[in-house]
Formats: C-alpha cells, structure tokens, sequence
C-alpha cells in the first residue's frame, strides 16, 4: 500500500501531466488558429496582386490603343501637310 505522501505524490504528478497536455493542445489550437489566419490573409493578398495584375494589363492594352491611335493621326497629318505642299505648288 501507498504511503500519503506517495498517493500525494502521485496525484500532483497526474494533475501536472494533464496541465502539460492542456497546454501543449491550447499551444497547437492557437498555432493552427494562427495558420489559418495568415493562410487567410496570403489568399487576400494574391486576389488583390492578381486585381492589380488585370488592373495593369488593361492599363497596358489601353497604351497600345492610344499609340496605335496617335500614330495614324500623325500619318493623316504628315498626307495632309503634303497635299498642302502639292496645292501651293500649283
């Protein structure tokens, strides 16, 4: 049979053990909880780059346009310059 002191012993060794494993699962719960919080905010921050990313190349296509745009009007201006020129040749 047990003494006091070890029965005393004993339950203060399980009571510590199970502190242990409590705090060892709140640990992991908070880490995992934690995780799942960054996992959260990386996928709010690649929808936002990917917005951005579609942002810019409709940005760029819009560039191309008014270029493409700019470029025929010099062309008009360049064929109206000359047909000025032919007429004041006459």
């Amino acid at each position: 049979m047990m003494s006091p002191t070890q029965t005393i012993t004993f339950v203060i060794g399980i009571i510590a053990c199970a502190v242990g494993v409590m705090t060892f699962v709140s640990g992991m719960l908070q880490r995992s909880k934690n995780a799942g919080a960054l996992e959260n905010k990386v996928d709010t921050i690649l929808k936002k780059i990917e917005n951005i990313e579609e942002t810019l190349n409709e940005h760029r296509d819009l560039n191309e346009e008014i270029r493409v745009t700019i470029a025929e009007q010099q062309q008009q201006i360049n064929t109206l310059f000359k047909r000025i020129e032919a007429l004041e040749r006459k």
